[in-house]
């Protein structure tokens, strides 16, 4: 018997391992843009606790505006869709402006 025959069926038991590893769990969803989205998050005493516009999130149920962004350089934040024609009423109180991807940039 040649060896491929013989880790044929190891091969396959790591690839079945690897995709049960790699399953989602909850309703959140990361969505090509970046951005985290879910659909809702309340606090365990049934008041609502959300995160301010910048704070470190992970997930948008945690956020005031329900948008949690992943910043390739800090990571998932707290921030706001917008435009970068209506940016400077969007990303108030921020004046970093929009970035190219619909969110307002964060501090």
């Amino acid at each position: 018997m040649t060896l491929v025959r013989r880790l044929f069926p190891v091969l396959l038991m790591v690839l079945a391992l690897c995709l049960a590893a790699c399953g989602s769990e909850g309703d959140d969803d990361v969505v090509p843009d970046g951005s985290v989205t879910v659909d809702s998050g309340s606090s365990a005493d049934g008041g609502s606790s959300k995160k301010a516009f910048g704070a470190v999130c992970a997930s948008a149920g945690e956020c005031e505006s329900m948008n949690c962004f992943n910043f390739n350089n800090r990571g998932l934040r707290c921030t706001k869709t917008c435009t970068v024609a209506t940016a400077a009423t969007d990303c108030a109180p921020s004046t970093l402006g929009c970035n190219g991807m619909g969110v307002c940039k964060t501090q």
